[in-house]
């Protein structure tokens, strides 16, 4: 039975068509849409929370997760991937890891390692499929992406990147391979349906890139500036506005036991100033009801690494409006509703 959680995905990807012949009617529904997610997992729990979002869409045949990519260079962070994976049942989903790697970034929550480590009262631990030594062998995100797009339909794959710029970067330098004649800008112009990205500070007056954009500002140039396909910003101050506390959180997974997300929030210190920055990224692909977009434009990182978003009719980019306290109470109703429900396979 389908949950009553309802995704409604952005420009009409996924449509419900009730078709009258003959007085009897038919019920279709379009095929799920490929989606890829890229993160920098092992730092902060909204990342969690946002794969949580999507594989729960998952669940319910609105998308599918053609592989989930690490950003951010480490095994225990590939782990993460990989009990995340194993939680929602579907260990053999694709992972691709990070070359030419931002080095040792800021970690603001460290809960890969807890993750590794839990072990219940009566010896359980969270699931992994991959030990640390196949982890670190896992295919490298570019050749990844390159064979999922070789693979795709022309227009149909959905990037969402809550993380560092470098794999999608990667991307675009790439040549032709194996898997297409086409160079990296090619095969992304050709495959790629849209791009969801959290990133920018449209509102706040600050001209440096955010966290994200920061970490690897050359890579961060090259995607923003050589992507071709519409892109989707959720830009720092929407998510800033969603708080998720810890007790709310255990609140709503107290029936849910070995859940990874549980584990991080009862072992770790989570009141770092969290907040549900990758969340609303993926919520503006499965319920762009919940957000309000900017007018169709143009972002742009120049020579000094100043960000700018300019209104264009011809460009390709949008960005979410800050959230008013309704509003963000609203994404935060529909997130913890979200949070409460079991994957499909539990």
């Amino acid at each position: 039975m389908k949950r009553t959680l309802l995704f409604c995905l952005l420009g009409g990807a996924i449509s419900l068509f009730v078709v009258s012949c003959n007085k009897t009617s038919e019920t279709e529904i379009q095929e799920p849409v490929p989606v890829i997610i890229d993160g920098d997992w092992g730092s902060s729990t909204d990342d969690l929370f946002a794969l949580d979002i999507l594989e729960k869409a998952a669940d319910d045949g609105i998308v599918d997760i053609k592989a989930v990519m690490a950003d951010r260079e480490g095994i225990n962070y590939y782990a993460v991937m990989d009990l995340m994976n194993c939680w929602y049942g579907r260990p053999d989903t694709p992972m691709g890891i990070v070359s030419g790697a931002v080095k040792d970034p800021h970690v603001f929550i460290d809960y890969s390692k807890v993750m590794l480590d839990h072990r219940t009262a009566d010896g359980d631990s969270l699931r992994r499929s991959l030990t640390l030594e196949e982890l670190s062998q896992l295919p490298d995100a570019t050749v990844l992406y390159r064979k999922i797009l070789s693979e795709a339909k022309d227009s149909s794959v959905v990037i969402c990147l809550l993380g560092f710029a470098t794999n999608l970067a990667n991307l675009l330098r790439s040549e032709a391979d194996e898997y297409s004649p086409l160079s990296g800008p090619e095969l992304v112009a050709q495959k790629v349906k849209a791009l969801y990205i959290m990133a920018g500070e449209f509102y706040s007056g600050n001209p440096e890139p955010d966290y994200n954009f920061r970490q690897d500002k050359e890579n961060a140039r090259i995607l923003i500036n050589g992507w071709t396909t519409p892109i989707y910003y959720s830009p720092m101050e929407v998510g800033q506005a969603v708080d998720y506390p810890a007790e709310l959180v255990l609140e709503d997974l107290k029936d849910q036991n070995l859940n990874p997300i549980k584990v991080v929030y009862e072992k770790c210190f989570t009141a770092t100033g969290q907040r549900m920055w990758d969340v609303c990224t993926v919520l503006q692909l499965t319920n762009p009801e919940l957000f309000e977009l900017s007018e169709r434009g143009v972002a742009n990182i120049d020579d000094n690494m100043v960000v700018s978003f300019e209104p264009d009719p011809n460009g390709h980019d949008w960005h979410q409006k800050k959230l008013t306290e309704a509003g963000a109470a609203k994404v935060l109703k529909h997130l913890r509703n979200v949070t409460r429900q079991q994957p499909a396979c539990k």
